[in-house]
């Protein structure tokens, strides 16, 4: 089915955030901390850390999987699943963003209202986009509209 496709193409994308999210929550008090204190310095190489630590796996993972996306699906799903292949690789284009989350920063220096704001105007954006492109796109194309809008999106942001 449809859905089949687009869901196995897409399933991979919440597993890595899960990596980012738990370095999160390791520097993100930190940064806080530093915060307080005034010790921007500080700040700056936490978040230069995580970047070059984060990327360290992120890139190399990316270019592996791009690589190996089609026997990956395949052994996993079977050839029936073989149209997920293209909606895996866009969503590959947004492991590297992982790595680069300004987000943090935000928070940890009470930004929070700002992120909401982001969160919820990027989401307008994606959600608009990705009607657009559902009633512009033709055939099997159309399934590449909402994983196309949700990279553009989070680049974007």
């Amino acid at each position: 089915s449809v859905f089949a496709v687009y869901y196995l193409g897409s399933l991979f994308a919440p597993i890595f955030g899960w990596i980012t999210q738990s370095a999160s929550q390791v520097i993100t008090p930190r940064m806080s901390r530093a915060h307080k204190e005034g010790n921007l310095s500080e700040i700056k190489e936490l978040y230069r850390s995580s970047i070059s630590k984060l990327a360290l796996f992120f890139i190399p993972s990316t270019i592996f999987l791009i690589f190996m996306a089609e026997p990956l699906i395949v052994i996993l799903f079977t050839e029936t699943y073989i149209d997920s292949v293209p909606i895996f690789m866009i969503y590959l284009i947004l492991l590297p963003t992982y790595s680069v989350n300004l987000s943090w920063i935000l928070m940890a220096s009470g930004q929070t209202k700002f992120l909401l704001k982001l969160a919820l105007s990027m989401s307008i954006i994606n959600i608009i986009l990705s009607y657009w492109l559902l009633m512009t796109l033709e055939g099997d194309n159309r399934l590449l509209g909402i994983p196309f809008s949700t990279v553009l999106v989070t680049w974007l942001s």
